[in-house]
């Protein structure tokens, strides 16, 4: 007869939680917390760095706007004093005399 080799025998399986000692938990809780203090400072690091580089971004758009309404209004106040000039110039006929019909568009054009 053989003899058959017996395994040695396994502990029954334990729902209980793994026992770490006090000073290994509270050790873990170091790590886990300067671990979360170190992800949260990335975080708001990271939050600054894209605040900084949209506003680098929206900067010219913003400096052209304000170019464009200074433009637009210098242009205006211009519109307004070639009027008063023109205005000024066809009723005063010391100024200029200009040619009956001056001001109707040609078809020749």
């Amino acid at each position: 007869m053989r003899a058959v080799a017996q395994h040695p025998r396994q502990p029954e399986p334990s729902y209980e939680e793994p026992g770490f000692n006090p000073v290994q938990r509270e050790a873990l809780a170091v790590v886990i917390n300067e671990l979360r203090r170190e992800f949260v400072d990335d975080i708001e690091r990271m939050q600054q760095r894209i605040l900084q580089t949209m506003a680098r971004m929206v900067l010219p758009g913003e400096i052209a706007e304000q170019k464009v309404c200074g433009l637009s209004d210098h242009i205006a106040l211009m519109e307004r004093q070639i009027e008063r000039r023109l205005a000024k110039a066809i009723t005063d006929k010391s100024v200029i005399d200009l040619p009956r019909g001056f001001w109707k568009r040609s078809d020749a054009a």
